[in-house]
């Protein structure tokens, strides 16, 4: 593994959790990419310029499986909306135009960049494992999306989400599933996603992340913080432009058209901490992964699970 080098061209931030809309803050460069310096290794994905436009495109996924809906939870006039992990912003800047009068707050460990965002919305550098610095009670709709491969404490943030959340609103987790499948065998056990996935799900497994197989344990998690009138929603996610309903296909083909960076966004770090890889043995099983992901003889889908709670009143 290349030796990390500290970026310290920009402002550092003064204070926990301050408040930032055009600051910029440290960064850590390791096999060619760029992560967070902020509480530095404890996300293991990048928040360069390339992961940044993979998440834009991945938010357009979202809304491609849920006909356009940025949320599922049943909100109508929300005072105060919390995005946790927001990434670059995007969708509590689209929550902060559908809802003008709220005020949408997104946290992550990166800096947000948007070039304009709405003067209801603002974001704030916050690592969402730590204590929270916002009033308890307080948000009528709290947003989790994909954050799966950051969470080691799962009753903690189940407990930080529910105390947060104001009596009667709303919580939605929405997490892909850790492993991908086809209904029809046609991925093989020799393939190199298959092999990418496996050694995926070990390195995950062992940094401590605890990787969603299904809703049924997000369910439980939402049960035992308290929350009720738990809904789920499943989405099928295809890898591939192979389904033939037309909004599938759309689905598949920019799933398929971002997997190159999403296989190395995903395992660069994991791979070279704790695979025992070299970088380029990183990268070439990265690329090795995505091309066989372009064979259409394959059907390979992966669910993503939106799991809706309310906060008793």
């Amino acid at each position: 593994m290349e030796d990390l080098l500290i970026d310290e061209a920009y402002e550092t931030a003064s204070d926990y959790g301050s408040s930032m809309l055009m600051s910029i803050y440290d960064h850590v460069y390791e096999n060619g990419r760029r992560y967070h310096r902020f509480h530095e290794g404890k996300y293991l994905m990048p928040n360069d310029q390339i992961e940044q436009d993979r998440m834009d495109v991945h938010h357009d996924i979202f809304l491609l499986l849920t006909n356009g809906k940025l949320h599922l939870a049943p909100i109508s006039s929300p005072e105060r909306i919390l995005d946790v992990g927001t990434g670059t912003g995007i969708w509590a800047i689209e929550m902060a135009d559908k809802f003008p009068e709220a005020e949408v707050v997104g946290t992550d460990l990166s800096p947000v960049t948007a070039p304009s965002v709405p003067p209801n919305c603002r974001f704030e550098v916050d690592d969402f494992e730590m204590d929270w610095i916002f009033e308890k009670n307080s948000f009528d709709y709290i947003h989790s999306r994909n954050l799966a491969v950051a969470i080691r404490d799962w009753s903690q943030y189940m407990k930080q989400l529910y105390d947060h959340t104001k009596p009667g609103g709303y919580i939605e987790l929405v997490e892909p599933g850790g492993w991908i499948t086809t209904d029809d065998s046609s991925m093989p056990t020799d393939s190199a996603i298959y092999r990418y996935f496996k050694i995926w799900i070990n390195c995950a497994t062992a940094t401590g992340l605890r990787l969603v197989r299904g809703s049924d344990e997000l369910v439980r998690d939402l049960q035992d913080a308290g929350f009720e009138d738990i809904q789920v929603f499943s989405f099928k996610q295809p890898w591939g432009p192979w389904p033939k309903c037309p909004r599938m296909k759309e689905v598949g083909a920019l799933m398929l058209a971002n997997l190159g960076a999403a296989m190395e966004g995903y395992a660069l770090a994991l791979f070279t901490r704790h695979a025992g890889m070299s970088q380029d043995e990183a990268k070439a099983l990265c690329d090795e992964a995505r091309n066989s992901a372009h064979d259409r003889s394959m059907h390979i889908y992966n669910f993503v699970y939106r799991v809706v709670g309310r906060k008793p009143v």
